[in-house]
């Protein structure tokens, strides 16, 4: 059974819709989700993708994120995904 993360990831095969893209052009806003993504702007050793929401809630934990910016994952890979899919219908 396929999942709308698998299916978001067979259809992404364009160089400009990573993560990393995603985050560069992604609204900071007044809540963890927020900075969850300002901390991962600052961050220089972010890889430029990540398959799934867990591979993005592993790193930051590797990293020693709160728990706090680990529940905000769920959130932030809906912004992604909602973001992908914008720009695969365009």
């Amino acid at each position: 059974m396929k999942t709308e993360d698998t299916t978001i990831n067979e259809l992404v095969q364009r160089d400009d819709l990573n993560f990393k893209m995603f985050l560069s052009t992604a609204r900071i806003t007044d809540d963890i989700q927020g900075d969850l993504i300002a901390d991962m702007k600052r961050d220089n050793d972010l890889p430029n993708d990540f398959s799934e929401p867990d591979q993005l809630r592993r790193y930051i934990k590797d990293r020693r994120a709160c728990d706090g910016a680990t529940d905000a994952v769920a959130g932030v890979w809906r912004r992604y995904r909602n973001w992908i899919s914008g720009r695969i219908h365009d």
